[in-house]
């Protein structure tokens, strides 16, 4: 697979990504978040797995892999913030496929940081909104996208 990576364009997409998925929120949601934790780029294949790994190992700097549920999942920190009204962050998530998944290779979720119980949280939802709290997480699927509410991360993948 010949890929040709520019990191400008990169952040300009990640960008993109994080500004059109949390302007579909409300003030009330907004105001409950925290922190915007990472952003997740996650991989159609495993072979896509290895040659993003290796392409964003040349542009930022990485922070972790580990393998979490039978997959791997990389965080690198960025050159520059993604930024969000006041809102930034540079922490990357890149994840292998999960078995028995199909998606395709792009953004597909964001992490946030809220201090809020999530039924406070679920007061303010549109009715239109599809969510479910499930592992220690309150998550909103969007049409081209999900977003994930926590109280806390783990020590290993604070922002940087």
């Amino acid at each position: 697979m010949d890929i040709d990576f520019n990191t400008k364009e990169f952040n300009s997409s990640a960008q993109e990504f994080l500004t059109r998925v949390l302007s579909r929120l409300n003030s009330h949601i907004l105001e409950k978040i925290i922190e915007v934790h990472h952003i997740c780029f996650r991989c159609k294949t495993v072979d896509d797995y290895y040659l993003y790994k290796l392409l964003f190992e040349n542009c930022f700097k990485l922070l972790q892999e580990n393998e979490v549920k039978g997959r791997k999942i990389c965080f690198f920190k960025l050159n520059e913030s993604i930024l969000f009204h006041n809102f930034k962050t540079q922490l990357l998530e890149l994840t292998e496929p999960k078995i028995g998944q199909i998606y395709e290779t792009g953004f597909e979720h964001i992490e946030l940081l809220i201090d809020q119980p999530f039924e406070k949280l679920t007061f303010h939802f549109p009715s239109y909104l599809i969510w479910e709290i499930k592992e220690n997480e309150l998550r909103i699927q969007l049409e081209d996208a999900t977003l994930k509410f926590r109280h806390s991360f783990l020590e290993i993948i604070q922002s940087p």
